[in-house]
């Protein structure tokens, strides 16, 4: 899924899917799974409260998508937050979330390769001569 968001004045496209969530993986030391428990719980707790590590899942997550496009863009997690989440354009979140999520594949069990059924061995009989 493509879009943009504006970052300190300047306009970066965005792209999600599978670069940006293995971009995201790579950057915490983590799987494709947990990619998307981290956003689960970040997601969760902003409506609870704020803290540290509830913003910086979000503007990883969106430099994750800027990078994705642009993989040469001069931006970093800290300019993103403090511009959407302290220049109160929070909304913007629920944009870029948005796209985010409908990158996810819909259903993680297609995207794992089906299990190959063994081969099946054919018995033949040896013939007396």
């Amino acid at each position: 899924m493509t879009g943009q968001i504006k970052i300190e004045g300047t306009v970066y496209p965005l792209k999600f899917g599978y670069g940006a969530i293995k971009r995201l993986g790579l950057m915490w030391g983590v799987e494709f799974g947990e990619v998307f428990e981290r956003f689960n719980v970040a997601f969760a707790g902003m409506e609870k409260e704020l803290k540290f590590e509830y913003v910086d899942i979000i503007g990883e997550m969106i430099l994750a998508g800027i990078l994705n496009a642009n993989d040469t863009a001069d931006v970093n997690s800290d300019d993103i937050v403090n511009d959407i989440v302290f220049g109160e354009r929070v909304d913007e979140i629920t944009n870029v979330a948005k796209l985010f999520f409908d990158s996810m594949p819909k259903d993680l069990k297609q995207t794992q390769p089906a299990k190959k059924k063994a081969a099946k061995t054919s018995k033949t009989k040896k013939k007396k001569a």
